[in-house]
């Protein structure tokens, strides 16, 4: 096949794992989005591209209700059979999954797709609970926008249907992809179908969301890593389905569930059994089904481990023996907390951002508490995902001739980088910070990338011609363009590695997309052990888009004491005047 022509690579197919009522408001969404003096319009007019395993076209997060046509430009199709179809708000439907009857339908079989949908752009629903928690109106971040699903994944989702759904979703004309789906460990961007796919989105102007994966808290097990991505870790919210256990001591812990019935009141303390500590057979440590018939648990409430079993089905063997209620702990490593830096790129801090990505109510392809319109509550980068893409839609609506560069510097310049209680977050946690809606909306600089850009950086990576043409889909020279590190891309954060006496400067340009006859004056918090200079210290603009260009140059500190190998701080351009701009770059240095 090599010596065929056109023919650019081959590769053994891969298979990658899957990886709300509140969220809005926790983002400062509806009620606040159209104080932001712009015409973001909840998203209106903007086709968000789900790559994912189907959905669920009958939910009423989908209906079209009020919502207007789909532009012109659409070129989609919807491939549901008989009376299934599409509408205004659901305006495409495709699969690319193979089964032994042929492509399957667009259908939701994963219950993955309709979840992730309706984060990023589901209508307003109101009463939407599961066993009456989470109550409220459950709406999209973007509830305003088209959404159109390309359905890539059953259980599994293999890379050639990967790949094939993105060039379909380019190809019809969307605005913006979302994928929370990755690969189980990071790949080489051209060994990588997700950021081939991407690459080849970011060429025609369509933005590319992912989800960072759920393998943290461990270092450098971020995925979806390419720069031309935004890579999404996920975060906790401020609200808590709580449920207290009071022990015989009245000592209390707290924990969260959804199933809390009202005639769950026992008139005396209920005896606790823990079968991992009374035997030795894990699958009765976890509640596999038939493991605790020979241990006593009626009456009882038991202890199960996590493990990788479903709980609905710890509770029915719980339930099926006797007990009286089940206690499911996790093991302290298994929270969804995500890591970097990237393994592909030392210097692009990974994540970029991090959304709300923890017990987040959306549709639900089956009901499992017998509503009408199901919905359920899950967990992980998955869920952050789409409430980021939701965000990318509301910033393209207000700002159609945004570059995808530009919309994620957008969102990383703008976010905050302490918790609710004022306690900082790790970059490598949260990389620029956690997504602040509104300020995206109006950041006032933005740091754009044209596609051509990344060649140098590419070559820079120490790939051969060969192989940055896979991403590229051209013949590249890389002797012509000047090699740069990956800290010299113009990206909104910086990330470097500084040894014993080591200095480095790069280069920035941003443009002005505040207002005209505006001045920005730095302020730099250094890391510690870090000196940071930055020239000029103080950038005008006359018009809107103009472009200013500065050099900031980090040298290693001798003699200085360090808490950690790693070293965090950040350059702040603010504006003079009632703007009130507060443009953030993350600064995050490994000390070796």
């Amino acid at each position: 096949m090599e010596q065929k022509e056109g023919f650019i690579s081959a590769r053994v197919q891969r298979s990658f794992p899957l990886h709300t009522t509140f969220t809005p408001k926790f983002l400062g969404l509806p009620q606040n989005i159209l104080r932001a003096g712009n015409a973001s319009n909840y998203g209106e007019g903007v086709i968000i591209g789900m790559i994912d395993s189907g959905i669920k076209y009958d939910h009423p997060s989908f209906s079209d209700k009020g919502m207007p046509p789909p532009p012109a430009r659409w070129r989609g199709r919807c491939d549901f059979n008989g009376k299934q179809t599409c509408n205004n708000k659901l305006i495409g439907a495709r699969s690319f999954v193979s089964t032994a009857r042929g492509i399957d339908l667009p259908w939701e079989e994963a219950y993955h797709g309709s979840h992730t949908s309706g984060i990023a752009a589901g209508c307003p629903v109101e009463g939407a609970n599961v066993f009456g928690q989470a109550n409220g109106t459950a709406t999209g971040i973007a509830p305003r926008a088209h959404v159109a699903m390309y359905k890539a994944c059953a259980v599994s989702c293999y890379d050639g249907d990967l790949l094939a759904a993105i060039d379909a979703a380019i190809d019809d004309g969307v605005d913006l992809l979302s994928i929370s789906i990755g690969p189980e460990s990071p790949f080489p961007f051209y060994y990588d179908v997700i950021a081939l796919g991407a690459f080849r989105a970011i060429q025609k102007g369509i933005f590319v969301s992912c989800s960072a994966g759920n393998d943290g808290p461990y270092p450098s097990t971020v995925t979806n890593d390419a720069p031309w991505i935004l890579t999404v870790g996920a975060s906790t919210i401020d609200r808590e389905i709580r449920a207290t256990v009071k022990l015989g001591n009245n000592v209390e812990l707290h924990g969260q569930s959804l199933f809390q019935p009202k005639d769950f009141h026992p008139r005396q303390p209920l005896p606790i059994v823990h079968p991992a500590a009374i035997s030795n057979n894990e699958s009765a440590a976890v509640c596999e089904k038939g493991s605790l018939k020979n241990i006593d648990v009626k009456g009882k409430i038991v202890i199960c481990h996590m493990g990788q079993l479903r709980i609905e089905d710890k509770g029915k063997e719980v339930k099926d023996n006797g007990g009286a209620a089940m206690i499911v702990f996790n093991e302290q490593d298994d929270g969804y907390t995500t890591l970097g830096p990237s393994t592909q790129s030392r210097g692009i801090l990974k994540p970029d951002i991090v959304g709300p990505g923890l017990n987040i109510l959306s549709a639900w392809g089956v009901s499992i508490d017998e509503a009408t319109n199901p919905f359920n509550v899950i967990s992980g980068t998955s869920m952050s995902c789409p409430h980021l893409s939701g965000v990318a839609a509301l910033i393209k609506s207000a700002h159609p001739d945004w570059s995808p560069a530009a919309i994620k510097s957008a969102i990383l310049t703008t976010a905050y980088t302490a918790d609710l209680n004022g306690n900082p977050i790790s970059m490598f946690d949260r990389g620029s910070g956690h997504v602040h809606t509104l300020r995206a909306l109006n950041p006032g600089l933005v740091y754009d990338i044209e596609p051509d850009d990344y060649i140098p950086y590419l070559c820079g990576l120490g790939y051969s011609e060969q192989q940055v043409r896979y991403i590229v889909q051209r013949k590249v020279n890389c002797s012509t363009p000047t090699l740069i590190p990956g800290a010299q891309l113009n990206y909104p954060t910086f990330s470097m590695v500084l040894g014993a006496g080591d200095q480095m400067t790069y280069t920035r340009t941003v443009t002005n997309v505040g207002r005209p006859f505006s001045t920005y004056i730095s302020k730099v918090l250094s890391p510690q052990g870090v000196a940071v200079k930055v020239m000029p210290s103080v950038i005008r603009f006359k018009d809107l888009n103009d472009k200013a260009s500065y050099t900031v140059t980090f040298t290693r500190l001798e003699n200085v004491t360090r808490s950690s190998i790693i070293g965090q701080g950040s350059l702040v351009w603010n504006s003079i005047g009632d703007d009130g701009y507060k443009v953030v770059s993350t600064i995050a240095v490994v000390f070796v």
